[in-house]
């Protein structure tokens, strides 16, 4: 797997994981609350929106500039 494939797949990875955390203590709040953990959900949430968008710019952009 090339150094394009594996950042690709990643960020991929980074973004599930950031929405999934995202989706229990949104589906979980009363969980959520007694761990003290809705703000750092919602970090999280908004990660993954960023992860997300960097994830298409590097994929669609990005990585067409980059010689193997």
């Amino acid at each position: 797997m090339s150094l394009r494939g594996f950042h690709i797949l990643f960020i991929a990875l980074a973004t599930l994981c950031s929405a999934g955390f995202w989706a229990w203590a949104y589906c979980n709040q009363e969980t959520a609350r007694e761990l003290h953990v809705v703000t750092a959900a919602n970090l999280s949430g908004s990660l993954a929106i960023g992860l997300f968008f960097y994830g298409l710019w590097f994929a669609f952009v990005k990585s067409k500039t980059i010689r193997v």
